[in-house]
């Protein structure tokens, strides 16, 4: 009895310095995100995901959960993520700080289970706790915890720790139920963002080191491996293990292609040749910025085929270089080998060699990739200080003034995300101009109610791309705001020649064409929006509105009535079908 509350005491001392190592990282993260508070929506996706989005905004209910099981919205299926912004929405209201709350908190939550995989996988406090602070407050992260919409990385990468974590648990204990856990995990990361379908590949360089679980392998302790020797098997019985991950990933693979193939995700103007070469490319960029994060973005336009093949080359060299040196050190620095295929293995589903969307690359593609980067470079600096004592102290200090200067770069970087305006005014001045950045900097600017910036902005952009439809159809609501609807019906009549099927632009038109004069074009047009998309209640509001004019009352209630069905949650729509149906009872009621 005795011995073993001596043991239970000895356990809870050497825990002691964990527990306090985790509240400081927990600390250390919330402060360098403070001003995530001050944070707005943004109109990038947020309009999408969460303040015009009537199944998000009116919280968890069964017919929301439904639909959050089966909708491809956003060409994507991660039936989490929109359950968890339900579930803020439930709790904290439609206002933005008590998402931007849950995504802070996510984060915090992941620098701890990260901290703690590293340590149950190595064996090492201070590494992995250098690791992990990191992690925490490296600026190229703030796109995934600042960005609402984004809340699907850090839920994404929660899931995915669950499952490194649980799979540890299982190489420890043997315990099938841990390694039931860990493929549940998987599933839960991959319906909130299918971006961890590399992790078997990550579970079996995991297993080699730091795990030591492959026969004829050396385990290394003094380089971080885990205190307790462990199982050894062939490599055919690691591979056969991960068969169920990698089961779950070629399903999630196949549903995202589907789903993003029909939201008209995927770009396929590019050739082959284009997207090797951006890859390369990227791979480079995302290492630069690892170590130098200045200039970051929420968009960087894609170069498509004017791209610098010397700079091409230049990252191709660096890749190439660090490669060998990784081969090189294969046996006597195994980290090497797993920070470094870490970052590359885990980069390969958003690397471009399948494009999705315009961008060339995106800081939130690093969020669990940069992990690799992190324990490379942290596991190389202890050895370092294992060698050359003196170094302990130096290298401490280069640890601290990195982590001070990464939360300060954090700091600034958050205040970019502070509105649309702040947002794209610096994509802007990162790109040096180019039109995607314009077009949704003037779109702020018309939000916010500063027209003339807008105008600017649009007027800077049709410079760049005058028969881009996105550009014509913002332009058209602009005019259409303005009221010069007469102007604004050229740009929604060129959309409709690029897409036939844009029901925005249709029922944009038959507004304008309304506001105009032109009744019969108007009505023709709305009907149109309105059987292309059923779902969208300003059609049936605006058609209302139009029979209201013609004396015709009960077609325009019945109008309404369609309208207020398809958004139960819009005000305006309710109070003029209130409006309406009164109007007619009073003249109903007159003898």
């Amino acid at each position: 009895m005795q011995a073993r509350q001596c043991e239970r005491d000895e356990r809870t001392g050497r825990d002691q310095p964990t527990v306090w190592i985790a509240l400081i990282l927990a600390a250390f993260t919330v402060t360098a995100y403070w001003g995530v508070w001050t944070c707005g929506f943004v109109n990038f996706d947020d309009q999408i995901y969460v303040y015009e989005n009537p199944r998000v905004t009116t919280g968890l209910s069964l017919a929301n959960i439904q639909w959050a099981l089966t909708t491809g919205e956003c060409a994507n299926w991660h039936p989490l993520t929109w359950l968890s912004l339900m579930l803020d929405a439930t709790l904290f209201g439609p206002g933005p700080m008590g998402f931007h709350a849950s995504n802070l908190g996510w984060h915090v939550v992941n620098v701890l289970l990260l901290f703690g995989v590293l340590k149950q996988f190595t064996g090492q406090v201070w590494r992995s706790a250098c690791v992990a602070a990191l992690f925490a407050v490296h600026p190229v992260h703030v796109e995934s915890v600042a960005w609402i919409s984004e809340r699907k990385d850090v839920l994404s990468m929660f899931f995915g720790l669950l499952a490194l974590g649980t799979y540890g648990a299982f190489v420890r204990t043997d315990r099938v139920r841990w390694y039931v856990g860990s493929i549940v995990s998987l599933g839960c990361s991959l319906m909130a963002k299918p971006m961890l379908v590399t992790l078997p590949c990550l579970l079996l360089l995991l297993d080699v080191w730091p795990l030591g679980r492959l026969k004829g392998v050396a385990q290394q302790s003094s380089e971080g491996s885990t205190e307790q020797p462990t199982a050894q098997f062939s490599a055919s019985r690691l591979i056969l293990e991960k068969l169920p991950f990698v089961v779950l990933t070629i399903i999630s693979c196949v549903v995202t292609l589907q789903v993003q193939r029909a939201g008209g995700a995927l770009s396929l103007h590019l050739t082959l040749s284009d997207r090797l070469a951006n890859a390369v490319l990227a791979y480079g960029w995302y290492l630069k910025m690892l170590f130098v994060p200045k200039d970051l973005s929420v968009f960087y336009p894609h170069p498509t085929s004017q791209l610098s093949w010397s700079a091409v080359a230049a990252s191709a060299a660096v890749l190439t270089v660090i490669t060998a040196l990784t081969v090189a050190l294969w046996k006597r620095a195994p980290f090497v080998r797993t920070g470094w295929f870490w970052f590359l293995g885990m980069l390969v589903p958003v690397i471009g060699l399948i494009q999705i969307g315009a961008q060339q690359r995106a800081d939130r593609y690093l969020y669990l990739p940069g992990v690799g980067i992190y324990l490379l470079v942290v596991w190389c600096g202890a050895l370092a200080v294992d060698r050359i004592a003196p170094l302990r102290r130096v290298m401490t200090f280069l640890m601290v003034v990195t982590l001070a200067w990464l939360a300060i770069r954090t700091q600034l970087q958050t205040r970019v995300w502070r509105n649309s305006v702040t947002l794209w005014a610096n994509a802007l001045r990162v790109s040096g101009g180019d039109a995607r950045s314009r077009t949704q900097l003037a779109q702020s600017y018309q939000r916010a109610g500063e027209r003339e910036q807008a105008r600017m902005h649009y007027q800077e952009a049709f410079k760049l791309i005058p028969l881009e439809p996105h550009l014509n159809l913002n332009y058209g609501l602009f005019l259409v705001q303005e009221d010069q609807f007469a102007t604004a019906i050229p740009h929604f009549q060129l959309v409709l020649k690029r897409d036939p099927h844009d029901s925005r632009a249709m029922g944009f038109l038959g507004f304008a064409l309304w506001r105009s004069g032109d009744l019969d074009q108007a009505e023709a047009w709305l009907r149109n929006a309105m059987a292309q998309d059923p779902a969208w209640s300003r059609p049936y509001y605006w058609f209302g509105q139009m029979r209201l004019e013609q004396k015709r009352n009960a077609e325009a209630v019945e109008f309404l009535r369609k309208a207020v069905q398809a958004d139960p949650m819009w005000g305006l729509a309710r109070k003029e079908l209130a409006r309406v149906e009164q109007l007619r009872r009073d003249n109903t009621d007159q003898p």
